[in-house]
Protein backbone atom coordinates (compact mmCIF):
# COMPACT_ATOMS: atom_id res chain seq x y z
CA UNK A 1 0.00 0.00 0.00
CA UNK A 2 1.35 3.90 -0.77
CA UNK A 3 -0.12 6.48 0.74
CA UNK A 4 0.35 10.40 0.03
CA UNK A 5 -0.40 12.62 3.01
CA UNK A 6 -0.79 16.30 2.21
CA UNK A 7 -0.85 19.18 5.44
CA UNK A 8 -1.51 22.70 4.57
CA UNK A 9 -3.52 24.16 6.72
CA UNK A 10 -0.82 27.14 8.17
CA UNK A 11 2.24 28.73 7.20
CA UNK A 12 3.91 25.77 7.27
CA UNK A 13 3.17 22.53 5.34
CA UNK A 14 4.41 18.81 5.29
CA UNK A 15 3.96 16.10 2.60
CA UNK A 16 4.90 12.57 3.08
CA UNK A 17 4.72 9.00 1.73
CA UNK A 18 4.35 5.80 3.26
CA UNK A 19 5.15 2.41 1.26
CA UNK A 20 4.57 -0.76 2.78
CA UNK A 21 3.82 0.97 6.04
CA UNK A 22 7.22 2.83 5.98
CA UNK A 23 7.63 6.37 5.97
CA UNK A 24 9.66 6.68 3.02
CA UNK A 25 9.73 10.48 2.36
CA UNK A 26 8.83 13.22 4.55
CA UNK A 27 9.11 17.23 4.43
CA UNK A 28 8.31 20.15 6.45
CA UNK A 29 8.34 24.25 5.30
CA UNK A 30 7.42 27.31 7.16
CA UNK A 31 8.18 29.75 4.71
CA UNK A 32 5.91 32.57 3.94
CA UNK A 33 5.69 30.97 0.18
CA UNK A 34 1.89 30.69 -1.08
CA UNK A 35 0.75 27.09 -0.99
CA UNK A 36 -1.19 27.48 -4.37
CA UNK A 37 2.43 27.80 -5.82
CA UNK A 38 4.28 24.87 -4.29
CA UNK A 39 1.63 22.21 -3.94
CA UNK A 40 1.51 20.17 -6.52
CA UNK A 41 5.64 21.12 -7.54
CA UNK A 42 6.25 19.62 -4.26
CA UNK A 43 3.78 16.43 -4.39
CA UNK A 44 5.37 15.85 -7.98
CA UNK A 45 8.89 16.53 -6.23
CA UNK A 46 8.61 13.90 -3.82
CA UNK A 47 7.03 11.20 -5.85
CA UNK A 48 9.60 11.89 -8.82
CA UNK A 49 12.80 11.17 -5.60
CA UNK A 50 11.03 8.01 -4.37
CA UNK A 51 10.18 6.74 -7.67
CA UNK A 52 6.54 6.02 -7.03
CA UNK A 53 3.95 7.39 -10.33
CA UNK A 54 0.76 8.91 -9.03
CA UNK A 55 -1.13 6.02 -10.58
CA UNK A 56 0.23 3.52 -7.93
CA UNK A 57 -1.07 5.65 -4.77
CA UNK A 58 -3.71 3.60 -2.62
CA UNK A 59 -4.84 6.28 -0.70
CA UNK A 60 -4.52 10.10 -0.10
CA UNK A 61 -4.13 11.62 3.73
CA UNK A 62 -5.25 15.66 4.05
CA UNK A 63 -5.93 17.95 7.14
CA UNK A 64 -8.82 20.26 6.80
CA UNK A 65 -8.46 22.30 9.45
CA UNK A 66 -8.98 24.18 11.86
CA UNK A 67 -6.30 26.66 9.67
CA UNK A 68 -5.87 29.39 7.38
CA UNK A 69 -8.90 29.93 4.78
CA UNK A 70 -6.53 29.61 1.74
CA UNK A 71 -4.65 26.62 3.04
CA UNK A 72 -7.80 24.60 3.73
CA UNK A 73 -8.93 25.09 0.65
CA UNK A 74 -5.66 24.74 -1.44
CA UNK A 75 -4.85 21.27 0.32
CA UNK A 76 -8.08 20.05 0.19
CA UNK A 77 -8.92 20.45 -3.44
CA UNK A 78 -5.93 19.24 -4.41
CA UNK A 79 -6.11 16.04 -2.38
CA UNK A 80 -10.01 15.78 -4.26
CA UNK A 81 -8.52 16.18 -7.32
CA UNK A 82 -6.02 13.74 -7.01
CA UNK A 83 -8.42 11.23 -5.50
CA UNK A 84 -11.42 11.75 -7.79
CA UNK A 85 -8.93 11.20 -10.54
CA UNK A 86 -7.42 7.83 -9.22
CA UNK A 87 -10.47 6.85 -8.03
CA UNK A 88 -9.21 6.02 -4.36
CA UNK A 89 -9.93 6.71 -0.50
CA UNK A 90 -9.44 10.36 0.70
CA UNK A 91 -8.86 9.73 4.54
CA UNK A 92 -9.88 13.83 6.10
CA UNK A 93 -8.09 14.88 9.75
CA UNK A 94 -8.34 17.68 12.19
CA UNK A 95 -5.53 19.68 12.67
CA UNK A 96 -5.86 19.57 16.16
CA UNK A 97 -5.84 15.95 15.91
CA UNK A 98 -2.27 15.57 14.31
CA UNK A 99 -1.18 17.59 17.63
CA UNK A 100 -2.52 15.26 20.01
CA UNK A 101 -1.03 12.35 18.20
CA UNK A 102 2.23 13.87 18.59
CA UNK A 103 2.28 13.57 22.28
CA UNK A 104 0.12 10.42 22.48
CA UNK A 105 1.52 7.96 25.70
CA UNK A 106 1.97 10.52 27.72
CA UNK A 107 -0.79 9.22 30.49
CA UNK A 108 -1.75 13.23 30.57
CA UNK A 109 -4.94 15.41 29.29
CA UNK A 110 -3.25 17.23 26.29
CA UNK A 111 -4.11 20.73 25.08
CA UNK A 112 -3.93 21.48 21.41
CA UNK A 113 -3.79 24.91 20.35
CA UNK A 114 -3.30 27.09 17.21
CA UNK A 115 -3.09 30.35 16.23
CA UNK A 116 -6.05 31.65 15.04
CA UNK A 117 -4.65 35.27 14.77
CA UNK A 118 -7.09 38.36 15.47
CA UNK A 119 -6.23 37.70 19.07
CA UNK A 120 -7.52 34.05 19.04
CA UNK A 121 -6.73 30.43 19.13
CA UNK A 122 -8.41 27.42 18.43
CA UNK A 123 -8.42 24.63 21.41
CA UNK A 124 -9.31 21.14 21.61
CA UNK A 125 -8.84 19.03 24.87
CA UNK A 126 -8.29 15.28 24.55
CA UNK A 127 -8.33 12.59 27.55
CA UNK A 128 -4.52 10.66 27.51
CA UNK A 129 -6.66 7.90 24.60
CA UNK A 130 -6.93 10.67 22.35
CA UNK A 131 -10.52 11.17 23.39
CA UNK A 132 -12.31 14.46 22.69
CA UNK A 133 -13.32 15.71 26.50
CA UNK A 134 -13.56 19.83 24.92
CA UNK A 135 -14.60 19.98 21.38
CA UNK A 136 -12.43 22.52 19.06
CA UNK A 137 -13.50 26.12 19.45
CA UNK A 138 -12.10 29.78 18.80
CA UNK A 139 -11.29 31.85 21.61
CA UNK A 140 -8.94 34.64 22.76
CA UNK A 141 -5.60 34.14 24.12
CA UNK A 142 -6.54 35.50 27.52
CA UNK A 143 -9.22 33.27 27.97
CA UNK A 144 -7.68 30.24 28.04
CA UNK A 145 -5.64 30.12 31.80
CA UNK A 146 -9.67 30.64 32.88
CA UNK A 147 -11.08 27.86 31.14
CA UNK A 148 -8.41 25.26 31.99
CA UNK A 149 -8.34 24.76 35.29
CA UNK A 150 -6.58 21.31 35.34
CA UNK A 151 -2.96 20.14 34.29
CA UNK A 152 -2.60 19.32 30.96
CA UNK A 153 0.41 18.35 27.97
CA UNK A 154 0.63 21.04 25.34
CA UNK A 155 1.23 21.48 21.95
CA UNK A 156 0.75 23.43 18.72
CA UNK A 157 1.72 27.17 19.27
CA UNK A 158 2.28 27.07 22.51
CA UNK A 159 3.86 29.89 22.88
CA UNK A 160 0.03 31.58 23.26
CA UNK A 161 -0.22 29.53 26.76
CA UNK A 162 0.72 31.15 29.93
CA UNK A 163 3.98 30.66 31.77
CA UNK A 164 2.23 28.42 34.40
CA UNK A 165 3.21 25.27 35.68
CA UNK A 166 -0.44 23.62 34.93
CA UNK A 167 0.60 23.95 30.61
CA UNK A 168 3.58 21.55 30.45
CA UNK A 169 4.56 22.45 26.84
CA UNK A 170 5.70 20.17 24.45
CA UNK A 171 9.07 19.78 22.89
CA UNK A 172 9.48 21.76 19.39
CA UNK A 173 9.08 19.01 17.12
CA UNK A 174 5.83 18.03 18.56
CA UNK A 175 4.60 21.12 18.06
CA UNK A 176 4.86 20.73 14.23
CA UNK A 177 1.37 19.38 12.37
CA UNK A 178 2.66 17.02 9.76
CA UNK A 179 1.99 14.63 7.11
CA UNK A 180 3.39 11.82 9.26
CA UNK A 181 1.11 12.88 12.15
CA UNK A 182 -1.58 11.73 10.16
CA UNK A 183 -0.36 8.08 9.23
CA UNK A 184 0.02 7.62 13.22
CA UNK A 185 -3.39 8.95 13.97
CA UNK A 186 -4.72 6.51 10.19
CA UNK A 187 -2.85 3.65 12.33
CA UNK A 188 -3.85 4.27 15.46
CA UNK A 189 -8.03 4.52 15.04
CA UNK A 190 -8.18 1.68 12.33
CA UNK A 191 -9.29 4.37 10.01
CA UNK A 192 -10.76 1.82 7.20
CA UNK A 193 -10.55 2.50 3.63
CA UNK A 194 -13.26 3.07 0.96
CA UNK A 195 -13.76 5.19 -2.00
CA UNK A 196 -16.68 7.03 -1.71
CA UNK A 197 -17.03 9.45 -4.37
CA UNK A 198 -19.75 11.48 -3.46
CA UNK A 199 -18.01 11.55 0.43
CA UNK A 200 -15.15 13.17 -1.41
CA UNK A 201 -17.21 15.48 -3.51
CA UNK A 202 -18.66 16.75 0.07
CA UNK A 203 -15.90 17.20 2.07
CA UNK A 204 -15.59 20.53 3.53
CA UNK A 205 -12.80 22.51 5.25
CA UNK A 206 -13.62 22.43 9.07
CA UNK A 207 -14.13 25.87 9.55
CA UNK A 208 -14.64 27.32 13.65
CA UNK A 209 -15.20 30.36 13.11
CA UNK A 210 -16.96 32.42 9.88
CA UNK A 211 -15.42 32.69 6.56
CA UNK A 212 -14.51 36.21 6.57
CA UNK A 213 -13.17 35.80 10.08
CA UNK A 214 -10.33 33.48 9.26
CA UNK A 215 -7.02 34.04 8.81
CA UNK A 216 -5.92 34.52 5.20
CA UNK A 217 -1.46 34.02 5.75
CA UNK A 218 -0.77 32.05 2.65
Amino acid sequence: MIFLGVEATSNSSSYVIIKDQKIIFQDYMDLKITHSETIMVRIQQALDLVKISPNHLNAVFVSIGPGSFMGVRVSLATAKGICLALKIPLVAFNTLDILAANVYGSNNDILCVKDAFLQEAYIQVYNPNLEVVHPVSCVPYQSIKAMFPNNYLCSGDTFLLPNDQRFKKSLQHQNLVTGAGMYSLFLLKKIPLQFDEISIINLEPLYIRKKNMLFIND
